[in-house]
């Protein structure tokens, strides 16, 4: 059964009327502001936490796949970059043998 403003109020009245004012207002405060299905549970915050942690471990990895490729590409380039180095140097030998 969901919990309106006006079941709310017509329980603060009764429990005004037996309690008083103020073990009243106290009582009432230490309800939800909402209904009972709206707070959560410790499990539900267990549930959230584990789904938090297997998706945080799926994206480390696929962090460490993408970095293991990039440093592939950089290794892969710095090969390149020492082939051109190397052929720029036989050709600058070669003019200076002209």
């Amino acid at each position: 059964m969901a919990v309106d403003e006006a079941a709310r109020h017509q329980l603060y009245r009764s429990l005004e009327s037996t309690l008083g004012p103020e073990p009243t207002s106290t009582l009432m405060s230490l309800l939800p502001p909402v209904g009972w299905a709206d707070v959560a549970t410790r499990q539900d915050l267990h549930a959230l936490e584990n789904g938090l942690r297997s998706e945080i471990a799926e994206l480390r990895a696929e962090m460490h796949r993408e970095i293991s490729g990039v440093r592939g590409e950089i290794a892969g380039v710095r090969g390149e970059i020492g082939e051109l180095r190397a052929e720029m140097h036989r050709e600058i030998s070669g003019v200076r043998g002209e």
